[in-house]
């Protein structure tokens, strides 16, 4: 499987609950095996399953350990991607 973000090669990286996931060669990204991938309609079902409030304090205290691990090891001019986090704004 090529990368799903450049293109390049993958290599299996690690498996787990008989699914694979593969880490690209050029930019390291680790991306599930799409022979593992849900349907769309799956796909669609669960995500609007989510109640990502970010209002809501229990959703917040969920995704602290991502906001603070972020703020210790990265300034305000450092990118990155907020992939798969729901519809709001709670990291940031």
């Amino acid at each position: 499987m090529e990368c799903t973000l450049c293109h390049n090669k993958t290599k299996l990286f690690f498996q787990f609950k008989n699914r694979t996931y593969l880490k690209c060669l050029n930019c390291h990204s680790v991306m599930l095996d799409q022979k593992d991938y849900i349907s769309a309609e799956k796909e669609k079902q669960r995500y609007e399953s989510h109640n990502n409030d970010v209002m809501d304090e229990r959703y917040q205290k969920y995704a602290s350990p991502i906001v603070k691990a972020v703020m210790k090891d990265y300034e305000k001019n450092n990118l990155g991607l907020d992939f798969g986090s729901g519809t709001g704004p709670v990291i940031t």
